[in-house]
């Protein structure tokens, strides 16, 4: 398929660029640090998530580790989610609605971080996209080729690079179920297309499996108690947040606008085939998400993968009804989020909690200025700040945590239970007193402190020796 440039095409494309090089400005934040940990510590699967981020940045690690090499798998994923975005869309309803999807996905706040912080959202939108491009193609063939069924086998592969990316992903596969259920296309069910795509989910997803089987079930328990409510108490607050917190991260009338084209036209997004398709990967992981969000706090970006088919259905609703002020009343605003974002210098008024990037600054700049002796063996006081002295201390060294109150990854490669000779120790949290029951010589470095509008950090330095 050909792709033309016109103006809109052009400015997403010069969007990326500047993503591109807004990526070699900004210090990591602790996840990032925290993955790229995992990149030097290779395994099939992790305690906090699937592989796929700590995969990807070892792939990129080959050519070096700054920044802006960790953050090219995810503006790799982002750029590609955009192109399949695209694709898609044309495939489905014509260039029209395949320009105003891209234009609104790309101007998303949340999409444009996605551009420049490598966490497992960015593999996981790519593979969501891609599931939903293949499935499209094989449930909705032009050709005796795409009617084989490859196309299914295909989305059953993306489908386990999206599971190998992120929990969430499950989700998806009951929302194409539905699809093809109200849709009337079910004569896949029972095919050999349907089995080769399950089968080819599962192999890609069992490194996971093989992982879990070894560390008994320990990641898949950790997600399910971290994202579902065991007591059904219902907290009103917690639902508005989840909602209002969708608003922000999309654009409010973007929100606004998908919501009211889901329920008005709600008929036709269910009975007509092709709606049905993007209707229902919209529509049942955002219920999921807002149902448990009534009992538990629900981050606002674990619902994002739903908007890839959302922004589809709405841009072809915009289009077909032809809502001009309302279409370019939302790209304004979310330009305008997007500049808020990128470049809050520019806007002085912006409450200082809301200046994102501002916050990525502190512990680096500390770490990076620290001196220690490399014989020493380097402690923090939780995996952020252990994972940011990782990246950011001088050598680079291995790091272990002090205490954490969270189980991560660092309690799993810590393969000894014997207390190291000589501790280096730096920390938001002042450790002193429970270094000196571990060690009989502890000696306060100093206090080293970092202050801009949006934080102030401090961190607390010590060296002990000589284990009890």
């Amino acid at each position: 398929m050909r792709l033309v440039l016109n103006k809109t095409r052009i400015a997403v494309f010069l969007l990326a660029v500047v993503s591109l090089v807004y990526n070699c400005f900004l210090p990591l934040h602790f996840d990032e640090a925290y993955y790229w940990v995992w990149s030097r510590n290779l395994a099939l699967s992790y305690h906090d998530h699937p592989p796929m981020i700590a995969w990807m940045i070892a792939l990129t690690g080959v050519l070096g580790d700054s920044e802006w090499l960790i953050r090219l798998s995810a503006f790799l994923c982002m750029s590609f989610l955009g192109i399949t975005l695209w694709l898609l869309a044309k495939r489905a309803f014509g260039s029209a609605t395949a320009d105003l999807s891209l234009l609104f996905y790309m101007l998303i706040p949340i999409v444009n971080i996605g551009f420049f912080l490598a966490v497992p959202d960015a593999p996981v939108n790519l593979f969501w996209a891609l599931t939903l491009y293949a499935a499209y193609r094989g449930f909705f063939p032009e050709s005796r080729f795409e009617a084989s069924g490859r196309w299914i086998v295909l989305s059953g592969f993306f489908f386990g690079c999206a599971l190998l990316s992120k929990y969430t992903a499950v989700l998806l596969f009951p929302s194409l179920v539905l699809a093809t259920v109200f849709s009337h296309n079910r004569k896949w069910y029972f095919s050999k297309a349907l089995l080769g795509a399950a089968l080819a989910a599962l192999l890609v997803f069992s490194p996971v499996i093989i992982w879990n089987y070894q560390h008994e079930w320990a990641s898949f328990a950790f997600q399910w108690g971290h994202g579902v409510a065991r007591d059904k108490v219902f907290d009103a607050g917690l639902l508005m947040a989840f909602i209002g917190g969708q608003a922000g991260v999309l654009c409010p009338l973007l929100f606004a606008g998908l919501v009211y084209a889901a329920l008005r036209f709600l008929p036709e997004n269910i009975t007509d085939k092709k709606l049905a398709f993007f209707f229902w990967p919209f529509v049942l992981p955002f219920l999921f998400f807002m149902y448990q969000a009534m009992f538990k706090k629900s981050a606002a970006n674990w619902a994002v993968p739903s908007y890839i088919s959302g922004i589809i259905l709405l841009s072809y609703w915009t289009v077909r009804q032809d809502w001009r002020r309302w279409k370019s009343a939302a790209i304004m605003l979310s330009a305008a989020l997007v500049l808020l974002l990128r470049f809050p210098s520019m806007f002085p008024f912006l409450p200082e909690k809301l200046v994102f990037m501002e916050r990525l600054h502190g512990a680096p700049e500390i770490f990076a200025g620290m001196q220690y002796d490399q014989d020493a063996a380097v402690w923090s006081d939780g995996y952020a700040n252990a994972s940011l002295a990782a990246y950011y201390l001088p050598g680079k060294p291995y790091t272990d945590t002090l205490n954490s109150k969270k189980i991560t990854m660092y309690d799993y490669w810590r393969n000894s239970t014997k207390t190291p000779d000589k501790v280096f120790y730096a920390g938001s949290r002042d450790a002193g007193a429970e270094l000196g029951q571990l060690f009989s010589v502890v000696e306060p470095k100093g206090v080293y402190e970092y202050k801009n509008k949006s934080k102030a950090e401090r961190f607390y330095v010590y060296t002990a020796e000589a284990p009890r």
